[in-house]
């Protein structure tokens, strides 16, 4: 037994990775008709935010994808929020018969714990969603496990990069491998840093860092726990936003002693100042290689500009995800661990 048809729904700044999860199900040669639905956005004076579904979705097995973090697309990230839930109303609205949302990374990942008189705005993400009654929230590496409880009716699925990003580590720069030590930046990626470590049978260390909480991405202090010195280091991190973190982290790194220096992530944001710092550092042979997936978007003439710039796509990992969850099979061997 299946789903029924398959469709795949994308909002305007998650276009470009639903055309690429549409072209990894057709590579796996679904027995069920698949097909991706165009949508329109529209955009009052108001600005408003209204989201038409193309053609009819009743009985469908229906997965809209959005993506929060697109620096090519003009709209904010509440713009792109309010358009993937005006997305999934539209579609229960039109009859599908299960609504699934694929979003990447989750919103307002970084907001999960209450620190003075302030909201949970993770939480209150999920309790909409819930609300909208979708069937299964995919997305990929969550800021905080802490997030996964606060659904308690959505399938919540949860995905690693880690094994696409090693995966290209090992098929294109396994001349860095030796005398490797794996850096976590903060204390909360430890176990991110951990699995990577045992994976590439590499060294592991870790910063611990202290930040100004009442400035937004400010860090006022790195210190260096571990031997770095005449080592190759990959630093490990899920999100690299502004980029003030991985500075300091890296000039701290070759304070210490260390070689060549590589960078992973699942989402290279790299706002504000960032690119500009990682060129820098790049041109002062202080950075080697920044890898991040193409869960953010970054056109090709980005990898032009800044060769130290490389990208996996995680695509056929969430095209194999929905393939699993419409042939109603469990996934938990294809979710991948950390």
């Amino acid at each position: 037994m299946t789903r029924g048809r398959l469709t795949i729904i994308s909002c305007e700044a998650g276009r470009y990775f639903g055309d690429k999860i549409f072209n990894e199900l057709k590579n796996l040669k679904l027995k069920n008709e698949i097909r991706i639905v165009e949508t329109k956005e529209e955009t009052f004076a108001n600005g408003e935010i209204k989201v038409v579904i193309d053609e009819s979705v009743r009985g469908d097995d229906v997965y809209v994808v959005q993506c929060m973090e697109n620096p090519h697309h003009p709209k904010s990230i509440n713009d792109r929020l309010v358009a993937m839930f005006c997305a999934i109303d539209a579609a229960r609205r039109a009859g599908a018969a299960f609504v699934n949302l694929v979003v990447l990374p989750y919103p307002y990942a970084r907001q999960e714990k209450k620190k003075a008189r302030e909201p949970i705005t993770a939480s209150l993400i999920a309790n909409l969603l819930e609300h909208l009654s979708i069937n299964s929230i995919i997305t990929m590496d969550v800021h905080s496990d802490a997030i996964t409880g606060f659904f308690r009716m959505t399938d919540f699925i949860n995905l690693f990069g880690a094994n696409t990003i090693l995966d290209y580590i090992k098929e294109n720069h396994n001349q860095l491998l030796d005398n490797l030590v794996v850096v976590s930046p903060d204390m909360g990626g430890a176990a991110r840093a951990k699995y990577y470590a045992r994976m590439l049978n590499a060294g592991l260390a870790l910063v611990n860092k202290e930040r100004d909480y009442s400035k937004a991405n400010v860090i006022e202090n790195v210190a260096l726990i571990g031997e770095v010195k005449n080592k190759n280091v990959l630093i490990v991190d899920d999100i690299i936003d502004t980029g003030g973190t991985m500075n300091g982290v890296i000039n701290e790194l070759k304070k210490n002693g260390a070689k060549n220096i590589m960078v992973a992530t699942s989402f290279a944001m790299m706002n504000g100042k960032c690119i500009d710092r990682f060129h820098e550092l790049y041109e002062k042979k202080m950075l080697t290689l920044v890898l991040g997936t193409d869960a953010v978007y970054h056109n090709e003439k980005f990898f032009e500009i800044y060769p130290w710039y490389k990208e996996v796509s995680v695509a056929p990992l969430v095209g194999k995800v929905i393939e699993t969850i419409n042939l109603r099979k469990p996934i938990s061997d294809v979710i991948g661990k950390r």
